[in-house]
Parts: C-alpha cells; structure tokens; sequence
C-alpha cells in the first residue's frame, strides 16, 4: 500500500531501511503527513520524496509484490525469508540465530 511506495521513495534516495524502520515504530499513524515528517530527520530531498510519493512511482511494483506473497500463502507482516524458509511476524532475534544456526549446520530440509 501506500507505505510500502513511500518506502520505496525514500529506498530511491538509499534510506529504504531507516524509513522502513521508523513507519513500524509506530509512533504516528500512517498517511501521508506522516511520510514528509519521517522523510526530515533522515534529510532526504523532501521535495523529490514528496512527488515520489504522490506520483505513485512505485504502486505496480508494491502491487505485484503484495500479490505475489498472496499467491504463496503470505498474509501478515513483516515475513522474513532465511534461505528459503519463511519465518512469519516480529520474531526475536534468538529465533533468527537458530533458524541460521541450523541451516549452517545442514539441518533443515526445504
């Protein structure tokens, strides 16, 4: 949806991960506002960012990935992918190690 271009708008400018990271803070409501307030602190061009933003640049692209994840089962966020097997919602970090830890080791089958 529209986070997910605005996202991407601020990826144009090499800020995807930090934006990404502040919308799921959660300290805002998401809309369009929201997105030029976050757009600041990490100086992007804010003029660029905000005729990304309404021009929709990025909307088939969000589109075809939100449908892509539909057709393979995904229904939630956030979905992590470790070497092929999903890992679905806000995991702690030891989750993560173990999944990598036994791919390491060979242990998981796909």
């Amino acid at each position: 949806g529209p986070a997910a271009e605005a996202a991407n708008c601020a990826g144009a400018q090499d800020m995807y991960w930090e934006f990404h990271g502040l919308l799921f803070s959660g300290e805002l409501a998401l809309g369009a506002q929201t997105y030029q307030t976050y757009a600041e602190p990490l100086q992007l061009d804010v003029n660029l960012f905000a005729e990304c933003v309404e021009s929709q640049k990025y909307k088939d692209e969000v589109s075809a990935d939100f449908n892509y994840a539909g057709e393979i089962g995904i229904q939630s966020t956030p979905t992590f992918f470790i070497n092929g097997v999903a890992l679905v919602g806000a995991q702690p970090f030891e989750v993560f190690q173990e999944i990598i830890n036994l791919e390491l080791a060979g242990q998981l089958t796909e």
